[in-house]
């Protein structure tokens, strides 16, 4: 199993290459705990797209053949902006 949190955030442009590696070396399990920019304010998109944050995790992980058995929001975040 490979668990992330707030690991991949800024790195815009290269997710397809992240997330293959992580599918690799997980082979099974992956559990990614990172900010959800297409469900973020519009506030908090404007902050992820400054600082380049990833985007379209779940998409690109369906593209990439991984089978997400779930995909759900954090219930626990301090974060004012998500």
């Amino acid at each position: 199993m490979v668990l992330t949190i707030h690991a991949l955030e800024p790195n815009h442009g290269y997710e397809d290459v992240i997330l293959g590696e992580l599918l690799r070396v997980a082979r099974r399990h992956l559990v990614l705990v990172e900010p959800g920019f297409e469900t973020a304010s519009p506030e908090a998109r404007a902050r992820m797209d400054r600082l380049g944050y990833v985007r379209g995790i779940p998409e690109r992980l369906k593209r990439l053949g991984f089978n997400a058995s779930s995909i759900e929001r954090f219930p626990y975040n301090s974060n004012p902006l998500e």
